[in-house]
């Protein structure tokens, strides 16, 4: 059958798919829902902290992960901290008023794969990059 025939037209059209369930609608309502919640959740935390200092973002944009070179953080979620030796390994204090509510307000073990050996901190200080309950990455400060 050519499209030139007049019957070509005038074929049988398959009925349009059946409505999903409202339990289904609802389902997909709600996902959608959660995930702007999420969005608007992730991008209200992204944002640099008060007085921050718009010249050191590259620095801080150029931090990544020692082993897999994935970013560690911008300037958003990177902040001066204080620091400790502990036995082997090091620990950062997370506090809620530098790194938000949901920050643990205690003594956090940095993952020694996730310790930066840089010596090119321009803060001179500490720094943690802390992203969904973890230490990212730390840098030490220049005294150190």
């Amino acid at each position: 059958m050519s499209l030139h025939e007049p019957d070509f037209w005038r074929r049988p059209t398959s009925p349009p798919p059946a409505p999903l369930p409202s339990s289904q609608q609802w389902s997909i309502a709600a996902a959608a829902v959660g995930a702007m919640i999420m969005m608007v959740n992730f991008f209200a935390h992204a944002a640099p902290p008060a007085g921050a200092d718009p010249a050191l973002a590259p620095w801080f944009q150029s931090l990544g992960q020692p082993e897999t070179g994935y970013p560690c953080c911008s300037i958003a979620d990177c902040r001066p901290v204080q620091s400790r030796t502990t036995a082997d390994h090091f620990e950062v204090f997370i506090d809620r008023k530098s790194f938000g509510a949901d920050a643990p307000n205690a003594w956090v073990r940095v993952p020694a794969e996730n310790i930066l050996h840089r010596k090119d901190n321009p803060l001179g200080e500490p720094v943690a990059c802390w992203y969904i309950n973890e230490v990212r990455c730390f840098v030490q400060g220049s005294a150190a």
